[in-house]
């Protein structure tokens, strides 16, 4: 059944980045998104996978290789892990500066918060647009923090129920604990300028 899942999961990644008939390779083949030669293999990938899995969560390509250095989009045992849905759903609102603008009183943004009951709208103001900034970048840091939080009491939680399940990848943590919503926006806003 666990092997049948991780090659379901492995046609579907390999569909997604090389098939251009598949109705997600605009998101993915199409802006480069790879997977490593070696998971080509269909039983090194789903050996790989087997011994990953941790119940309920899903893999996940990107985040990792913010440490690693790893090559972006590309799907491999370096940059791969598996995470929470709700994990990957935070790096995938938090992709750019929010909007600034300003009335006759401040300047004001807003910022989405993508929680497990809805998503959530807080609107930030100050004197300044490094104000507005100062209060994003701070409130999506906390909040990231939160997750992590709500990650590692949710492995402990599947860890109970299955003592046979893999540590949570030590990259991923690393890279979650040492996580500056400020400079990771400012390297995809650098990355972006320098493709165009």
């Amino acid at each position: 059944l666990l092997y049948q899942q991780a090659r379901n999961r492995l046609d579907s990644m390999l569909r997604r980045c090389y098939d251009k008939e598949d109705p997600n390779y605009k998101f993915w083949g199409a802006v480069g998104a790879t997977v490593c030669d070696e998971w080509h293999d269909p039983d090194v990938f789903c050996s790989w996978y087997i011994k990953n899995k941790i119940d309920g969560w899903d893999i996940e390509k990107d985040i990792v290789q913010l440490k690693s250095g790893g090559r972006l989009k590309q799907y491999s045992p370096e940059n791969c892990c598996f995470v929470p849905k709700y994990l990957n759903q935070w790096f995938a609102i938090t992709r750019s500066v929010p909007v600034i603008r300003r009335n006759s009183k401040c300047f004001y943004g807003f910022l989405y918060v993508k929680r497990y009951d809805g998503k959530k709208q807080f609107r930030l103001s100050g004197d300044t647009e490094d104000d507005v900034m100062e209060q994003y970048f701070l409130a999506k840091d906390l909040h990231l923090e939160k997750i992590v939080s709500r990650v590692k009491q949710e492995w402990n939680d599947i860890k109970a129920e299955n003592p046979k399940t893999p540590e949570i990848c030590p990259a991923l943590l690393s890279v979650l604990e040492n996580f500056s919503t400020e400079e990771y926006l400012a390297k995809k806003t650098s990355a972006k300028n320098i493709s165009e």
